[in-house]
């Protein structure tokens, strides 16, 4: 939050608008919305709730705070003893599509990847770390003279900075 003032009105008729069209299945900012009258359209899904959850708490903390724990209750889940994200909440099903790719019996990777940071914001330090273990078996990781090597996206988005 930029701690000036001159946002405050427009925060408050956001929030306002927000909390008006919470999804009514999990108390969570919808998926999608309709354009015209703002209703929600598509339940809550993780690969939306973790853009939004990292970004709410420099809207407003107490709000991000509440749909963090929301989320926890309904999305985060484990397979095969590995914590992960869900993409859809607890009891309710679904494909993935182009936002949050490919679903592994229901797990998002993306949303669990995207996750690790999130955590960290909200201060749930172990649940980010059991989360960056998960990817280091499940991302099979190996070493050379005991250094882990550069990934070629990183090392490309390095170069471009």
């Amino acid at each position: 939050m930029t701690g000036q003032p001159r946002y405050r009105d427009l925060i408050s008729a956001w929030l306002q608008a927000a909390t008006l069209r919470l999804d009514p299945e999990t108390g969570l900012l919808p998926h999608t919305g309709n354009g015209v009258d703002g209703t929600d359209t598509t339940v809550a899904r993780a690969t939306s709730q973790v853009i939004m959850l990292r970004l709410l708490p420099d809207i407003d903390a107490n709000f991000a705070k509440d749909q963090y724990l929301i989320f926890r209750e309904r999305f985060f889940t484990s397979f095969l003893g590995l914590p992960c994200v869900q993409e859809y909440p607890t009891g309710i099903t679904g494909q993935g599509d182009v936002d949050s790719g490919p679903l592994i019996f229901g797990r998002s990777i993306s949303g669990t990847v995207m996750m690790m940071g999130v955590a960290q914001v909200y201060g749930n330090h172990d649940f980010a770390n059991a989360l960056a273990k998960t990817g280091e078996v499940v991302g099979l990781p190996w070493t050379s003279d005991e250094k882990k090597p550069r990934s070629p996206v990183y090392f490309r988005l390095a170069i471009s900075s």
